[in-house]
């Protein structure tokens, strides 16, 4: 048992796992208290940057170097009432989720760059000082914000959205599921969910979004708009056997994607971090049941020995962004799970909203502009595929009645990739047809594919099968591999991407083909 969890600790250590999950629950709006509209009120009263000199605007800022740094802020929202707090980073700042050990996951070198940054200046203070880094290796959209108004709440909900639905993206595709994940049918109105823990003694609170779809059309207009509401955690139950409350909340992030904050929570993910949350979620869900060969060899395999265990559980797992040898802090895992929460309640008044546009030439007012040139995105699917199946029946050479159902897709995949702008080399890609997730059988195991983008697989039916229930309504796993160009500090420098997609099938027809010698008339239909 010791060994074995030896190697869990190593496989899982310092993941970022995200589980789907089923949750009950609502959303009420309470009412105002006097604390809520006094923060309200200071997000329009502070003033952001006007001044094309001011030094959060530098684009060489070294956010990694171990150094206290200058907050400037205003607790009344006046330029006559400015406070100063010296404070480090989070990746510094001990209790932290991003203080993750000596390999830190902040380095240029590792594919951070910084996106967005408001700390204030002596003469203009800032409400909630902030600062982005966007990760062009793995598209993670990294929001860090300083509680220095110590708000009173212990729990907070963060969305992110576009600003504007005529001005939009498909960034927000590798989180979707269903027709949602293509890029010619993303949601313009879709929010991307996270709920995490305040410390009204102030701390930096930290929120990671998946950008990874990539849209080389997306409007110039387009911008990212950040609110953050008070969540009232009285009312919250969480039907669990392993976790607290308080530990899901400050340990497990609940989160979810969708336009509606109560359906998103309820059909949601969890973000875990470290080893012993992944085994008591892993534990919640029924394919943390002992006699579940996938997650039990997963579990006891080695992190390089599991990534491909990863890609033949597709269908249970729903998407990973990961390193091929070695883990990252925080990578992204998403799998079906089962916490489930009821009684879900968010205060009314907004306690902080910006807005921030993507492209540094946008004409559309926002409260913040790139600080430099930032390629969003990783990787597309345009579009559902299609496979056209068809039938191959009759006497084989032994005499025997088979019946072959073959899915041939009716065009390539219209797979787009940003790699090249992001100093990543293509490596390659593979699909195959997800037709019975979590069975392991070779007749039912996912078979990839090696001439991606097309893909073709034949299957045999067994007595009572029909091609319709081997192929209908059954999703497609899709693995893509990319190399890092340049020496990296910790991160590996292959990356590997797993997610699974819908797509549409459309029969053909069936056709008689007999090897048997002397085939016997007629033949067997079931």
């Amino acid at each position: 048992m010791k060994k074995n969890y030896t190697k869990f600790l190593f496989l899982f250590s310092l993941l970022l796992i995200t589980v789907a999950g089923c949750k009950k629950g609502e959303i009420k709006e309470e009412g105002t208290d006097a604390m809520l509209q006094e923060a309200s009120n200071r997000t329009k009263n502070v003033r952001n940057i006007t001044d094309p000199n001011d030094p959060n605007l530098d684009p060489n800022w070294q956010w990694w170097q171990y150094q206290a740094h200058n907050l400037y802020y205003s607790p009344t929202g006046s330029v006559s009432n400015i406070q100063t707090i010296n404070t480090f980073l989070p990746f510094y700042t001990q209790g932290n989720v991003l203080n993750s050990g000596p390999e830190l996951d902040i380095f240029p070198e590792d594919g951070w760059v910084l996106a967005f940054r408001d700390f204030g200046t002596p003469t203009r203070p800032i409400d909630f000082p902030f600062f982005v880094l966007y990760n062009k290796y793995r598209a993670i959209f990294r929001v860090m914000l300083y509680n220095a108004q110590q708000v009173p709440s212990s729990y907070l909900k963060a969305d992110l959205s576009f600003v504007n639905p005529g001005y939009t993206g498909g960034l927000m595709t590798f989180n979707a599921e269903g027709a949602g994940s293509f890029l010619n049918n993303y949601d313009p109105n879709v929010k991307d969910h996270q709920i995490a823990t305040s410390n009204q003694f102030s701390d930096w609170l930290v929120f990671d979004y998946n950008l990874a779809g990539y849209d080389p059309g997306y409007a110039m207009n387009a911008g990212l708009k950040l609110q953050i509401n008070r969540i009232d955690e009285t009312t919250i139950t969480l039907n669990s056997t392993d976790f607290t409350l308080n530990e899901t909340i400050t340990q497990v992030t609940p989160g979810g994607q969708g336009t509606s904050f109560a359906n998103a929570i309820n059909t949601g993910y969890n973000i875990v971090d470290g080893a012993d949350k992944f085994r008591k979620v892993l534990k919640e869900s029924q394919w943390g049941k002992p006699d579940n060969s996938i997650f039990h060899n997963i579990l006891n395999s080695s992190y390089a020995d599991a990534i491909p265990l990863v890609g033949t559980a597709l269908g249970i797992i729903k998407s990973f962004i990961g390193g091929k040898t070695k883990p990252a802090p925080r990578q992204p895992l998403k799998f079906s799970g089962t916490l489930n929460f009821s009684g879900l309640a968010v205060l009314g008044n907004t306690l902080y909203s910006r807005t921030f546009s993507l492209n540094s030439n946008s004409t559309v007012l926002s409260d913040y502009k790139p600080v430099q040139p930032i390629s969003w995105g990783l990787f597309n699917i345009v579009e559902m595929p299609t496979f056209n199946c068809s039938i191959k029946e009759g006497y084989n050479d032994n005499c025997q009645w088979y019946v072959d159902a073959t899915a041939e897709l009716a065009n390539p995949v219209n797979f787009i990739s940003n790699h090249a702008a992001n100093g990543l080399i293509f490596k390659g890609a593979t699909i195959g047809i997800i037709v019975a997730p979590g069975d392991q059988r070779p007749e039912y195991a996912t078979r990839y594919g090696g001439a991606f983008p097309y893909h073709q697989e034949t299957r045999q039916l067994v007595y009572g099968e029909t091609i319709e229930n081997m192929y209908s309504g059954k999703q497609i796993g899709l693995k893509l591999y990319y190399e890092v160009i340049n020496p990296t500090k910790y991160m590996d420098k292959d990356i590997v991407i797993y997610k699974i997609y819908p797509a549409n099938y459309n029969f053909t027809g069936s056709q008689r083909v007999d090897t048997c010698p002397n085939p016997p008339g007629g033949g067997i239909s079931w």
